[in-house]
């Protein structure tokens, strides 16, 4: 296909990036251009510069890029389903040729992270950027790619082998990672756990990215993505154990200080801050004659709503 361009309402020609519908709106190769439908592009975006003054001329270009999206379907589905980023000899081992991965990435339907290594992330994920150095993101780096609670985006940690060479830039795979200006804003954690070899996900576990949360984060911020994981139920009793026994002594108390029960980011820091101060709070306390829970109940005296942005922004 010919270099896609944009034309605005004026006439002039606008470039965009190459991996994006030309609307500008959805990037090749993500789900929802997999499945966009003909109002995907409007009519006034045309191939080469030239500007799409017909309907008929608009319908070209919209079946153009749906072939587009169609001719790496099954790659870019392969990769959804290795968990977002696939090793060479895992892709060509499913049928896709050296070939089609190199016209997969020139049409933007695909990016090459690092050597041998294909996702479907966009540059800005962090996942991508942790894959490219040669890791994967830990920490609260990772509890925060798994949707989980964070209060601010620290520094951006990533779990590489104890024996990891040829680290490279987040932003760059042709730079090295002692060569890179972003050097400071990334925290490596040399780890012996065992590390993906041909599929990734770009995160480690949970239950690892939670020790490391606690030994390089804050007390109230590795409590806070502690109960995130219980109320999501997405460890047991079982890894509440064995994480407290990986612990250092003076940390295990503070898995004692995390709770299911816990509802929202703030309600967390608010009994964490609390617990800091020597005073006792009980959460979701339920009084009679009243339906709702009170969020906090501190000493048996004091009731605290907490009210969290996300269900109260717009009162």
């Amino acid at each position: 296909l010919p270099a896609p361009r944009a034309v605005n309402d004026s006439g002039l020609t606008l470039p965009f990036r190459v991996g994006e519908c030309p609307c500008g709106s959805l990037r090749v190769g993500s789900p929802e251009l997999l499945t966009a439908n003909a109002r995907c592009c409007p009519p006034h975006v045309g191939f080469g510069g030239r500007r799409a003054t017909s309907a008929r001329h608009s319908a070209r270009v919209r079946r153009c890029w749906r072939t587009l999206c169609g001719m790496y379907r099954t790659l870019t589905d392969d990769i959804i389903q290795a968990g977002g980023a696939a090793g060479r000899a895992h892709l060509r081992a499913l049928g896709h040729s050296d070939r089609t991965l190199s016209a997969a990435v020139r049409a933007g339907a695909i990016a090459r992270a690092r050597r041998g290594w294909y996702t479907i992330w966009p540059d800005s994920d962090p996942r991508l950027q942790a894959l490219r150095i040669g890791g994967r993101l830990t920490g609260l780096s990772a509890i925060a790619a798994m949707g989980g609670w964070v209060r601010t985006r620290p520094r951006m940690h990533v779990a590489v082998p104890i024996n990891a060479a040829r680290l490279r830039c987040p932003r760059r795979r042709t730079v090295a990672f002692t060569a890179s200006p972003r050097r400071s804003s990334v925290v490596l954690h040399w780890s012996r756990q065992r590390h993906d070899r041909d599929v990734s996900t770009g995160v480690v576990g949970l239950p690892e990215a939670l020790e490391v949360a606690f030994l390089a984060a804050t007390s109230e911020d590795a409590v806070a993505a502690l109960d995130w994981a219980r109320r999501s139920g997405r460890i047991d009793v079982i890894d509440l154990e064995t994480l407290r026994e990986r612990l250092p002594a003076s940390l295990r108390i503070l898995v004692a200080r995390s709770s299911d029960q816990c509802h929202s980011l703030p309600e967390s820091l608010t009994r964490t801050r609390l617990a800091a101060l020597g005073l006792r709070a009980r959460e979701q306390v339920v009084i009679p004659g009243d339906a709702s829970p009170i969020d906090l109940l501190v000493e048996h005296a004091v009731a605290i709503e907490v009210d969290g942005d996300e269900f109260h922004r717009d009162h």
